[in-house]
């Protein structure tokens, strides 16, 4: 069983609206990419990519501890349930 969005879904839209900040922080590159010292200071860009990162993470989180609590060993019924194994 898998799950599916609407486009409307306010999940979907975070995750989405996300992804898109992320690419668009990416594309422009970081000044830390050119002057590593700046690495260390909380610039702008280097926050919002932070940010796009825990959203991405926080989401896919939840899902795979949702996932946790069906997965039987040996039983395979979505790809992740091959990956699990490797994961613990």
């Amino acid at each position: 069983m898998y799950s599916s969005y609407d486009h409307d879904d306010s999940e979907f839209v975070k995750l989405r609206r996300s992804s898109d900040d992320l690419a668009q922080a990416m594309g422009n590159g970081l000044a830390a990419d050119y002057f590593p010292l700046l690495r260390y200071i909380p610039t702008p860009a280097l926050r919002k990519l932070k940010q796009c990162v825990r959203v991405s993470h926080d989401f896919y989180e939840t899902h795979l501890n949702e996932h946790r609590k069906s997965y039987s060993p040996g039983k395979a019924a979505q790809q992740i349930d091959v990956l699990q194994p490797l994961h613990d």
